[in-house]
C-alpha cells in the first residue's frame, strides 16, 4: 500500500476524479497500484493533487509577498531601533565563526553592559560596547562553547560540543564546577528565575537542574533534577510560567522533525503536561519544526517561534496554553537543510528580530506580521548565527547582538554591530 502522499496515488485519484476511467485502467496497470486503495478512507482529509496545487499556489503567493520590500511607517514597529552596523574584532583576535552572543546589562566586577561571545576556537571574550576586550577564557571546556547564561549578573553558564555543562565567573579561566549531562552538542540552556537550569543537546536528552547556593559563601552549584529522553532530537527550548500552571514554571521544547511543542513540567522527573502540534493552523505545504523559541517579554501566554523551513523562515506568534497559531509570516530570511533559525522579541514587545542564511537581520511587526526593517551585518556569504536583543543598562537604547561565519559578531549601542 503505497503512503498517502504518493504521487503514484495521487495521479490516480486525479484520474479518477475526472472520469479518465481507460487511462486509469492503463496506469493502474502498469504501476501495480491497487483499484482498492484509490478511494480514501476519509475523502475529506484526504490528500489531492488539486489540493497540493492550492497549497502550493499559496505558498509561491507567500514567498512573492515577502520579496517586496514592506516599509509602512504607520506600523508600530516605531521606537528607534538600531540601523549602522559596527563590527568587534579587536586587531589582536583572530578571526573565528560566532557560536553564540549575549549581553550582560551589568557583570561582576564590571559596572557596565558586557558583550560575551564564543567562537569556534574555543574561546569565551568578553567586551565594552565599544569593542575593548575584557578578558578572554580559551579553556573553560574541552570544545567549543555553544550557549552562555548569565546568572544573577556574576556568574556564567556555559555549554559546549562536548556535552560538558560549567559554571564559572566572569574573570576565571578555571570553572566553579563542571558536569556532563549530555554526550555532544549541549545546544540549547534556558534559566528559570536563580534556581532551575535546562540544557537539551543533540544526543536526544533535555536535562534539568536544581541552582543551589552555599549558605556561606553564596556560590552556586548544580543538582540533577531530571532527564529526558527523546526519539529525536531536541531543537529550540524555553521555560515558561503560563497563568493555568502559575507558579510551577513549564519547560517547553521542540523536536527535529516534528511541528509539535512539548510541555513538561520542571519538577523532579520532568513529568509531561501536554504536547500540542503547531501543523493544524499552518497554510503551507511544507514541513517544518521549531528552531528557536521566545517567551513574550510581558505577557506569559505568549511564545515567538522561528522555524525550520526550507527555501525561507516561518515567524510563528503562539498562544502557549493550546499551541494556537495567532500570526504566521513567511519573513523572507533564506534557510536551508542546515541552517540554525534564531530571534530575540524587541524591547518594546511590538516585534521580533530574526537571524538569516543571508546575513540580514529582518524586523517583524507582530501586529501587521509584516516585515519592516532588514539589517545587513554580514556580508560575502556569511549566515547570521546567533543573535540577541535587549536594552543595555543607562544608555536607553536599544541593543542588538548577533553572531555569524567568518569570525564576525555584531551588536549594537543603538547600532548592529
Amino acid at each position: 500500500m503505497p503512503a498517502p502522499d504518493s504521487p503514484v496515488l495521487l495521479v490516480a485519484r486525479f484520474l479518477k476524479s475526472n472520469g479518465y476511467d481507460k487511462t486509469l485502467a492503463a496506469f493502474l496497470h502498469e504501476t501495480n497500484l491497487p483499484a482498492s486503495s484509490v478511494d480514501p478512507k476519509d475523502p475529506t482529509t484526504a490528500l489531492s493533487l488539486e489540493k497540493l496545487l492550492d497549497e502550493k499556489r499559496l505558498f509561491d503567493l507567500s514567498l512573492t509577498l515577502e520579496k517586496v520590500e514592506i516599509l509602512d511607517h504607520e506600523d508600530e514597529f516605531t521606537t528607534p531601533y538600531p540601523t549602522i552596523p559596527r563590527l568587534i574584532a579587536p586587531p589582536a583576535t583572530p578571526q573565528s565563526n560566532v557560536l553564540s552572543v549575549t549581553l550582560a546589562p551589568t557583570l561582576a566586577p564590571w559596572h557596565h553592559p558586557v558583550l560575551i561571545a564564543t567562537t569556534a576556537d574555543r574561546f569565551l571574550r568578553l567586551y565594552t560596547l565599544t569593542g575593548t576586550l575584557l578578558a578572554a577564557h580559551p579553556a573553560l571546556h574541552p570544545s567549543a562553547i555553544l550557549s552562555v547564561t548569565v546568572l544573577q549578573h556574576k556568574w556564567l553558564i556555559t555549554t559546549s560540543m562536548t556535552g560538558h555543562l560549567a559554571l564559572s565567573t566572569p574573570t576565571s579561566p578555571t570553572p566553579l564546577c563542571t558536569l556532563r549531562p549530555h554526550t555532544k552538542y549541549a545546544t540549547r540552556a534556558a534559566l528559570h528565575s536563580t534556581t532551575l537550569l535546562a540544557t537539551a543537546s543533540y544526543d536526544g536528552t533535555i536535562a534539568a537542574h536544581t541552582i543551589v547556593y552555599d549558605p556561606a559563601t553564596g556560590t552556586p552549584s548544580l543538582a540533577p533534577l531530571g532527564t529526558l529522553t527523546l526519539p529525536t532530537p531536541p531543537e529550540a527550548l524555553a521555560i515558561v510560567t503560563p497563568p493555568s500552571t502559575a507558579p510551577n514554571p513549564l519547560l517547553v521544547f521542540s523536536r527535529r522533525d516534528s511541528t509539535a511543542l512539548h510541555y513538561h513540567l520542571l519538577a523532579p522527573g520532568l513529568p509531561h503536561h501536554a504536547t500540542h502540534s503547531l501543523a493544524p493552523a499552518a497554510n503551507s505545504w511544507a514541513a517544518f519544526h521549531a528552531m528557536d523559541l521566545a517567551p513574550h517579554p510581558t505577557d506569559p501566554t505568549l511564545l515567538a517561534v522561528a522555524t525550520s523551513h526550507v527555501p525561507v523562515m516561518k515567524f510563528l506568534l503562539v498562544r502557549v496554553a493550546s499551541a494556537e497559531v495567532l500570526k504566521e509570516v513567511f519573513v523572507g530570511a533564506p534557510q536551508g537543510a542546515y541552517s540554525s533559525g534564531a530571534l530575540a522579541w524587541r524591547p518594546c514587545a511590538r516585534g521580533v528580530w530574526v537571524n538569516g542564511d543571508d546575513g540580514v537581520v529582518r524586523g517583524v511587526e507582530v501586529r501587521s506580521g509584516k516585515v519592516v526593517a532588514a539589517l545587513r551585518v554580514c556580508g560575502g556569504g556569511e549566515k547570521v548565527r546567533a543573535l540577541w536583543a535587549g536594552m543595555a543598562e543607562g544608555g536607553g537604547e536599544e541593543e542588538e547582538e548577533g553572531g555569524g561565519g567568518g569570525g564576525k559578531g555584531v551588536a549594537g549601542d543603538g547600532r548592529v554591530r
